[in-house]
């Protein structure tokens, strides 16, 4: 099948066809986009799948991508960060610097019983300038078992959890 990806914005996307041209880009929300063809493998991958925010969500995404698979198509998700791994009063710092700009990602989280919430602060120093820039991110809140069973009430039946050589 065809190569097709998803992007969050049009802007986004104008970015996309820009650096790949020969692909189709879609904005769509990934819980109930409609692209009218199935495909072999399905990915969705860097946490993007936390952005449902809810176990509903989670699940009507899941059936989604179950929807827009060939029979015996291969589906990846990347999960979110668990909630057995939720970290009460982590900080993190991500910095970057080259001979044009410095960049600095502060980022720290609360949890509530079904989201995570993620609190991330930027500042972006080029051209003797400093912009400070905020972002707050409500991110689905599960373990490992919550995927597996979203998998499985969306009609996959070979579910498997990976955790080694990824």
């Amino acid at each position: 099948m065809a190569a097709t990806t998803g992007v969050t914005t049009k802007k986004d996307s104008a970015r996309a066809r820009d650096k790949v041209p020969n692909a189709r880009f879609k904005v769509a929300n990934m819980i109930d986009f409609r692209l009218g063809e199935r495909f072999d493998v399905i990915t969705c991958l860097f946490s993007a799948i936390g952005h449902v925010q809810t176990f509903d969500n989670l699940v009507r995404t899941i059936k989604n991508f179950y929807n827009h698979s060939v029979e015996k198509g291969l589906v990846i998700v990347e999960p979110w960060i668990f909630k057995k791994d939720f970290i009460k009063g982590y900080m993190g710092l991500n910095t970057h610097e080259d001979e044009n700009s410095k960049l600095a990602r502060m980022a720290t989280s609360k949890m509530t019983e079904s989201k995570w919430i993620v609190y991330m602060h930027y500042l972006v120093g080029e051209k003797g300038k400093i912009k400070h820039f905020t972002e707050i991110h409500e991110m689905l809140a599960s373990d490992c078992k919550d995927y597996v069973e979203a998998f499985k009430s969306a009609g996959f039946t070979n579910v498997k959890y990976l955790t080694d050589n990824l």
